[in-house]
């Protein structure tokens, strides 16, 4: 619902400043239904897609880490699965709930369904180097463990910089669209013999296409995160 509300809102406003631009209430209209098809099918995805991966990634990170740390001190995998369940919540906890009666290796094992990185596949390859021969497993995960502090470090920067840079977006279009608001009713006079006519259309059309292209290339852009889920998603 939620973001129903937000998609209506955007294609509103597009759809009230197409009007205020070309003085055409079909164009407005069409600005407007095409601004909310895209915003609550293909945006609302995205944007989705982003922010699930990101959650997932840091819930695979700090259950790796837990994992590894209390592991090296316990020696158990019981212990060590419990330590790094402890505060698991949404759809993380759903999958604990869900895979609960099987044994503590056969949960370690399913999880690489639901956490599809490399760095968990890289895991169970050395918790099952571990459990054969044995050692010291923070040794044996050095490698895993400096993989995982990079990629930390690399999301929180890129997610910084992409707030950064939408903020940047969206005052740039505002200052644009503002001007054509100024010139609206600034120079309401001269403009306003423009309206309805095929220029002033044409030009508004192009405005607001240039407008959901822009949008389109920077969701596409700042929903992207450096750690992508990989194919290594069944049980080895």
């Amino acid at each position: 619902m939620k973001i129903l509300l937000i998609s209506f809102l955007i294609s509103l406003i597009c759809g009230a400043l197409g009007y205020v631009s070309s003085g055409n209430y079909y164009v407005a209209m069409a600005i407007c239904l095409i601004y909310f098809l895209y915003f609550f099918f293909h945006a609302k995805k995205k944007v989705y897609q982003s922010n699930t991966t990101y959650k997932c990634a840091g819930e695979c990170r700090q259950f790796v880490n837990n994992f590894l740390l209390s592991m090296s001190i316990r020696g158990s995998l019981a212990e060590a699965f419990e330590n790094a369940t402890i505060n698991a919540d949404g759809q993380f906890k759903n999958e604990l709930e869900f895979i609960e009666h099987l044994a503590i290796r056969e949960r370690i094992d399913y999880l690489n369904k639901y956490f599809r990185f490399d760095i968990y596949y890289m895991f169970l390859n050395i918790l099952t180097l571990y459990e054969d021969q044995g050692g010291d497993i923070l040794t044996m995960a050095e490698t895993l463990l400096q993989e995982i502090n990079r990629i930390e470090e690399t999301m929180i920067v890129v997610r910084s910089l992409s707030i950064r840079r939408t903020m940047e977006f969206l005052i740039l279009w505002f200052i644009t669209l503002g001007i054509v608001i100024f010139v609206r009713f600034g120079l309401s006079s001269f403009y306003s013999r423009m309206l309805n006519g095929l220029i002033v259309i044409l030009m508004t059309s192009l405005l607001f296409t240039l407008l959901l292209v822009s949008i389109h290339l920077a969701i596409n852009k700042f929903t992207r995160l450096p750690i992508e889920e990989s194919s290594h998603h069944e049980t080895i």
